[in-house]
């Protein structure tokens, strides 16, 4: 189940993770079957993929802006030695920056 979240933190960063905590969609996320979690992973990616983008950029997007404003997250020392070496990592990941939190979900799905 933790990969279908993942696909979606590798598309909207940790923060969709909070979004979706936020409105309660844990359980409807976790009953996503087959590539639908990676395809919204995507969309969040290049929202023009989906069949509604403006939803996307109009309303998601700002959110997770909104959230990564208001909350820095930094993960330290939450993954070992051997993973954050192999995949050349930061012992510490700052959330806020996309660049570096893609790169972490993104060999997490290569684990």
């Amino acid at each position: 189940m933790g990969v279908k979240f993942i696909n979606i933190a590798a598309g909207g960063s940790i923060y969709a993770l909070i979004l979706i905590a936020d409105l309660d969609l844990r359980w409807a996320a976790s009953k996503l079957i087959g590539e639908v979690p990676h395809m919204i992973g995507l969309m969040l990616r290049d929202p023009n993929l989906s069949t509604t983008p403006k939803l996307i950029t109009d309303c998601i997007i700002p959110t997770i802006a909104c959230l990564r404003a208001l909350f820095r997250i930094v993960l330290i020392d939450l993954f070992c030695k051997k993973f954050t070496q192999v995949h050349n990592l930061s012992p510490s990941i700052d959330c806020t920056n996309f660049l570096q939190s893609d790169y972490l979900f993104d060999a997490i799905l290569q684990e």
